[in-house]
């Protein structure tokens, strides 16, 4: 059986044995992988795009920086709709978007968000934080 997962373009989908074991290095191999392109894409990409709406350098882009990075995109946006646009990507209410609000917003394709997605991205965290601890022997465990 295979898998949609494939850990970097290109390469063909995990295959899954049906072997406990195995498979779960296989996966953990697989998120490796997917995790090193992310990482990859944060500093090549998205550091530097949001380095250059920083415009301060204040590690974060407020108002009058958003009305700027709208405009370079192409879409020109009043006082009023970058409010909300400001109101839309602030996930934690500060008044200004930080990198990581940054980073969400550009995977995203630079949409805005709705309220599932804004959930989403929300409980990501925490499901990050549990992934980050399952490691090797802890996933052995987990599937025993």
């Amino acid at each position: 059986m295979k898998t949609n997962i494939k850990p970097s373009l290109g390469n063909s989908p995990v295959e899954i044995t049906g072997d406990v074991e195995k498979d779960a290095q296989t996966m953990i191999e697989a998120l490796d992988q997917l995790k090193t392109a992310y990482d990859e894409k944060i500093e090549t990409d998205v550091k530097p795009a949001f380095q250059k709406f920083d415009a301060d350098g204040s590690g974060a882009i407020d108002k009058k920086e958003l009305q700027k990075l709208s405009e370079t995109l192409g879409f020109p946006l009043t006082d009023e709709q970058t409010d909300v646009a400001l109101k839309d990507l602030d996930l934690n209410k500060d008044g200004v978007i930080d990198f990581n609000e940054f980073q969400r917003w550009y995977f995203t394709g630079m949409k805005s968000y709705n309220g599932k997605t804004r959930n989403l991205l929300r409980m990501g965290n925490k499901s990050r934080a549990i992934l980050d601890k399952i490691k090797g022997q802890e996933i052995f465990d987990l599937i025993h």
